[in-house]
């Protein structure tokens, strides 16, 4: 067994990508977790509210600033067409933020007394930059993903949380308030674009020279299902998971708020981030096998399912049982209600960190269309929990309770639709799903 598995590993594949950027994940997110009990003594639960108010606006218009164009580069079966719909990708992405800044610059102000965070109003240009700065990751990240180049998107994370750490603790140590926390922030994605650039070899730039601007229309035109199905998808879906710290500065305050931002610096971003490190190697090997293989594809994706849910277990129930003792003994005795927080919330972590690397095989399949219907499930279900709880008057806990509970309960759906995907649909891509999204 032990050999079968080295030569997987000297082969290639799933699992020598998936542990490649996993690496590098995790080393990334260790610096950034390793910085955190100094920036804890740096700023206060307020100034961290602020940060997880900026971070929750900049994930939502960052996501969809590319609509969803960098997500079909992996998928272009010619060089040719994939580059052409990388530079769709970069093209609407400067277009997005634009857009972005205006309506910054129009309603910022309404936005800072909505969401009672004042401390973000000096800030509001930070939001554009965090933007602009996501919609060039993305599509970068993406073209890397596509030339097996796992090494340089390990290397990119790196960057971006050394960067990130590197600045908020210099910042923090010089100045008072949130804006060492939002600046490094949003300084953070164009910091990993850097060692992407790098990577790209002779022939990806020749590529993207020789790619006409008709090319680049066709690609917009081939791919038109991902930014009318899976860009509102996924608006809803970021949506979702980040507009709880808006909520919840806005009915308990930033400092509640900023509880909520340390447990998800914490537990969160490794979440999502392990996840989307295994979805991209998932996304590397799915595809292929979505259009020659279907029983190959149902048993990775059933078995990566199974092996991401004992690990989640195992992983989520070490940290979530001493979280409130361990908190205030790393972080200080005023964040021990962040690993409340944490506890509460763990079981919709866990459901989040199984489904959400399995869960692009909806896409794979054409069926953007069941991903948003999903994804309105669950902003309804968001919206629902914190307008029960106002509307109850409930405590803070017992709004995240009602609303963690709900949300696992749908990422347990999503898992059923893609096992249904890969049983009854037709792969995108294949002859007979070209009818079907060039209609």
């Amino acid at each position: 067994m032990l050999a079968r598995l080295t030569q997987r590993f000297k082969k290639g594949g799933l699992a020598r990508n998936a542990l490649t950027v996993t690496l590098g994940t995790l080393a990334a997110q260790a610096l950034l977790i390793a910085v955190t009990p100094l920036l804890t003594r740096l700023y206060t639960p307020a100034d961290f509210g602020v940060l997880a108010v900026f971070t929750a606006i900049v994930s939502i218009t960052g996501a969809v600033t590319n609509l969803r164009y960098e997500t079909a580069i992996p998928l272009d079966g010619r060089d040719e067409d994939a580059a052409a719909t990388f530079l769709a990708a970069v093209i609407t992405g400067f277009a997005t933020t634009c857009l972005v800044a205006l309506v910054v610059a129009l309603c910022g102000e309404q936005l800072v007394t909505g969401a009672n965070v004042p401390g973000l109003g000096p800030l509001l240009w930070a939001i554009p930059i965090g933007t602009l700065g996501m919609a060039f990751y993305n599509a970068t990240n993406l073209w890397a993903v596509r030339r097996q180049a796992f090494r340089a998107v390990a290397l990119s994370k790196l960057a971006q949380f050394g960067f990130m750490a590197v600045w908020q603790v210099l910042h923090g140590w010089l100045a008072k308030g949130p804006a060492g926390l939002v600046v490094g922030q949003a300084l953070g994605q164009p910091a990993g674009i850097v060692n992407f650039l790098r990577s790209f070899d002779v022939r990806d730039r020749a590529l993207l020279r020789a790619t006409s601007l008709s090319a680049i229309r066709a690609a917009a035109v081939r791919h038109y299902r991902f930014p009318l199905l899976l860009t509102p998808s996924l608006l809803l879906n970021t949506s979702a998971k980040m507009l709880p710290a808006v909520f919840l500065a806005t009915l308990y305050g930033p400092v509640v708020a900023g509880q909520f931002g340390l447990a998800q610096r914490v537990v969160l971003a490794p979440v999502r981030l392990l996840g989307m490190s295994i979805g991209q190697a998932y996304l590397g090997a799915a595809p292929k096998l979505a259009r020659e293989d279907r029983a190959a594809l149902l048993r990775l994706f059933r078995s990566t399912t199974f092996h991401l849910a004992w690990i989640g277990l195992l992983g989520m129930a070490a940290v979530a049982i001493p979280a409130p003792f361990l908190f205030a003994l790393v972080f200080g005795e005023a964040w021990r209600e962040a690993g409340v927080q944490l506890q509460i919330l763990s079981i919709m972590y866990l459901a989040q960190f199984v489904i959400f690397p399995v869960g692009q095989t909806l896409a794979m399949f054409g069926r953007q269309d069941l991903n948003l219907w999903w994804d309105i499930g669950n902003m309804a279900i968001t919206l629902l929990a914190f307008l029960i709880g106002w509307g109850w008057q409930l405590s803070s806990n017992q709004t995240l309770l009602l609303y963690s509970v709900a949300m696992s309960a749908n990422y347990g759906v999503n898992w059923l639709l893609s096992h249904h995907a890969i049983l009854h649909g037709q792969a995108a891509g294949s002859a007979a799903s070209a009818a079907v999204t060039t209609e």
